[in-house]
């Protein structure tokens, strides 16, 4: 998947009011490089996307990871 494509698919994820972590864009769109892929759809759509630490829980304990979305009332 060439990562033009990538750019509108999490774009249009992240529109329908989802969030989205790495494993998460990992594992929807073949997206390795996320934070690279949101960089490129803030710049094209024009839009700010919001990013906060997520605590999630591992089978090691807890671990915080970058999830971006964005604000339903900005759009």
């Amino acid at each position: 998947m060439k990562s033009e494509s990538q750019v509108k698919q999490i774009f249009d994820y992240l529109m329908n009011g989802c969030r989205l972590t790495g494993l998460e864009a990992i594992k929807k769109f073949g997206s390795i490089k996320l934070s690279n892929r949101i960089g490129e759809a803030e710049k094209r759509y024009g839009v700010t996307i919001d990013r906060e630490w997520k605590e999630i829980k591992t089978r090691f304990g807890k671990k915080e990871v970058m999830e971006y979305y964005i604000n339903q009332k900005m759009k």
